[in-house]
């Protein structure tokens, strides 16, 4: 799937444009951009913070899909291979 490849690009914005081409749903995207600068903050990287619309995540089951794949796609990207 096309989305598992979004966390190698370093461009959170760019991320969203391609997301979009895609036809994900804004909640989609907007969930993928939260969780992907969350998941940059915490591998450490204090350029990006948490981000996370709690109001949302407990209503809106496209944001909090698009908020855990971009979570974990930027976390993982950042701290790099596992080792």
């Amino acid at each position: 799937m096309s989305t598992a490849l979004m966390g190698c690009q370093t461009d959170p914005d760019a991320t969203t444009a391609q997301l979009r081409k895609e036809g994900r749903s804004s909640a989609y995207v907007e969930g993928y951009k939260d969780g992907c600068q969350s998941g940059y903050f915490a591998a450490g990287d204090p350029k990006f913070k948490l981000v996370r619309d709690a109001t949302r995540f407990n209503y809106d089951a496209q944001y909090v899909l698009g908020w855990n794949v971009g979570f974990s796609a930027c976390k993982a990207k950042h701290q790099g291979p596992a080792g």
